[in-house]
């Protein structure tokens, strides 16, 4: 008997036999038909959503969810008044879940689950700490900022006063008032999303499996597209400095150039701006080449055994320079989309301006949404009216710009003389 199966008896039984009433009614939950089969089918269905549901978000927020979950467990069974204030607090930060929450309660009730807070409070501590989905750090140099709607936003590049420092002023003299130049450019919102549906079919060919795992998978692309939406904003609107030796990735001397272009810009104004380098963001494969450059403090020459001796520096000029993060997104994403990129490319940072930022819409402040529907009448041994058992569509609002172009450079990933 497949787990499908086994599920579908297990609800059959706690229907006949009372036990799913009596759950209905500890929730205050109205059966959405009086047919006791079709009771139990909504109810196998719903126990079907939830596991998928988890799998989705177990894929976005990986360990952190099973922790949540862990959290929500024993503060039921500790302290359950607790737990039903926690989760009237939690529900504002679940209404995707709004379409099957009623049928979700009693699942819960009935089989222990505390997927809804596991789900609530995940999102919670990501809007509150700024938590990446995705295996990056990327994270780290980002500004997150809340919009109302889809128009256009200002990225918050701060302001240039025209007046650098306060003005000394004589005893009595009238004070003197400046002025700023605002900067940012603008971008906006763009809504992203992607569904998948269990069919009556594929419950035949026993491939639930194979359709949980799909969901995680799922969820892992909808972690990758935040990571991808800040790695686009980059490779849209940063500067790219052609390195006559970009081929070799960032060794000693590549670092090196895009320390001293950091070091000497000009801002709007023609003034000098000099950002210090903190961070290198590179593709998984330049990150031996990133720490070696960077770990001995002296230089070893070799070579000039048939030659005049020479007095050559041996202090590595990029010794600890910065701080290495292998990147998967960057060979991810591919540079198609890019004219002039290439896939080998790398990201120095000045990790102090804080160079991205990230705008979501309201509500997504703690990742995507599910929406799910089941079917209003699932018949199980011949599939329901539309054969789709249920659907999960993923739904997610978000958009970055580059809000400080002196504080991070794209560094070429092929020799300037292939540009």
């Amino acid at each position: 008997m497949s787990r499908f199966e086994t599920l579908r008896h297990k609800m059959l039984d706690a229907v006949r036999t009372g036990q799913a009433r009596r759950f209905y009614e500890s929730t205050g939950v109205t059966p959405s038909t009086g047919n006791l089969t079709q009771q139990a089918n909504h109810l196998t269905a719903t126990v079907l959503a939830m596991s998928c549901i988890r799998k989705f978000y177990e894929g976005y927020f990986g360990t952190l969810l099973g922790e949540k979950i862990a959290e929500g467990r024993k503060l039921r069974t500790s302290d359950d008044k607790a737990y039903a204030a926690a989760m009237r607090t939690y529900e504002s930060l679940i209404p995707d879940l709004r379409g099957i929450r009623a049928e979700m309660r009693v699942v819960e009730a009935m089989t222990s689950s505390d997927l809804a807070y596991g789900i609530a409070a995940a999102r919670d501590a990501v809007r509150r700490e700024n938590l990446p989905p995705f295996q990056t750090d990327l994270f780290d140099i980002v500004r997150r900022r809340t919009v109302e709607d889809f128009n256009p936003v200002r990225a918050r590049g701060g302001v240039n006063l025209l007046n650098r420092f306060l003005t000394l002023v004589a005893e009595g003299a009238n004070v003197e008032y400046t002025g700023w130049v605002g900067q940012g450019e603008f971008y906006s919102v763009a809504k992203y999303e992607l569904a998948l549906a269990l069919t009556w079919e594929a419950l035949q060919k026993d491939k639930l499996g194979e359709f949980q795992d799909a969901m995680y998978e799922l969820g892992q692309a909808a972690a990758r597209t935040r990571a991808w939406a800040v790695v686009d904003a980059i490779r849209r609107m940063a500067n790219r400095l052609p390195l006559p030796n970009g081929g070799l990735g960032p060794n000693i001397s590549n670092i090196n150039a895009v320390r001293s272009y950091l070091a000497n810009q000009l801002d709007a104004q023609g003034r000098p701006v000099a950002r210090a380098l903190t961070d290198l963001f590179v593709p998984i494969g330049h990150v031996g080449t990133a720490d070696t450059a960077m770990a001995s403090q002296q230089l070893a020459y070799v070579g000039y055994a048939a030659g005049n001796p020479q007095q050559l520096p041996t202090a590595n000029p990029v010794y600890r320079a910065a701080t290495v993060h292998g990147e998967e997104i960057l060979t991810l994403m591919g540079v198609d989309d890019y004219p002039g990129h290439n896939i080998n490319d790398w990201i120095a940072v000045a990790r102090g301006t804080t160079p991205v930022e990230v705008a979501v819409l309201r509500g997504f402040e703690g990742g995507p949404r599910t929406l799910t529907r089941i079917a209003e009448t699932v018949e199980f041994d011949s599939g329901s009216f539309s054969q789709m058992i249920f659907e999960v569509k993923v739904l997610d609002a978000l958009g970055a710009a580059v809000s400080d172009k002196t504080g991070i450079l794209i560094a070429s990933g092929n020799s300037n003389l292939q540009q």
